[in-house]
């Protein structure tokens, strides 16, 4: 109803308005989703940095933490 006393534009406009705000919000939502996904791998990472220098094996450690043996291996690299 509110619309209706929009011209032409105007209703142009708001529909741009709109897709930008979803589009915008679609991107928080993104970048949030991945800010959680890096901390969870940031913390598997930091597990498997204490098992390593425990001398735990490397199946043992994959097992645990679910990184690859490439991950780890890659870690014990950086250690």
């Amino acid at each position: 109803m509110e619309k209706s006393g929009y011209t032409k534009e105007q209703l142009a406009q708001y529909d741009k308005w709109k897709i930008d705000i979803l589009s915008a919000q679609s991107m928080l939502d993104d970048a949030e989703e991945k800010g959680k996904i890096e901390g969870k791998m940031e913390g598997k990472t930091e597990i498997a940095k204490k098992m390593i220098i425990k001398g735990i094996a490397i199946e043992d450690v994959s097992d645990f933490t679910g990184l690859s043996r490439q991950q780890i291996e890659e870690l014990i690299n950086f250690l």
